[in-house]
């Protein structure tokens, strides 16, 4: 995908964490939160790209890709089975941009 990437990891401590933080290229590192360990939290995505860049890819169907990269995840690290109706997706897209925010929700 043209001037697309992602990158998914898990985080089971802090100086793990740091360690894999420390490692990325400065021009990109960034992250959102830190969440202690034993605390409740949601998935969250921001999926932001120039469909003019990207005119023969689904944005939907690259959505379902990653929701499948996650429950995939969750099953294999947590044996979790993720649901779809733990998926809440917020689309603001525009005709030069696709953007969808998207959450799950993991529900025991």
């Amino acid at each position: 995908m043209a001037n697309c990437f992602y990158d998914l990891q898990f985080v089971h401590s802090r100086s793990l964490y740091f360690c894999r933080y420390n490692d990325m290229d400065p021009k990109i590192r960034h992250h959102y939160e830190v969440i202690q360990e034993g605390s409740p939290c949601h998935i969250y995505f921001d999926l932001e790209f120039d469909t003019r860049l990207n005119m023969n890819r689904d944005a939907d169907e690259m959505v379902d890709i990653l929701v499948s990269i996650i429950f995939s995840a969750l099953r294999d690290k947590y044996s979790i089975e993720g649901h779809e109706e733990w998926i809440t997706e917020l689309d603001s897209s525009t005709e030069g941009l696709f953007s969808n925010c998207s959450s799950a929700c993991i529900r025991s």
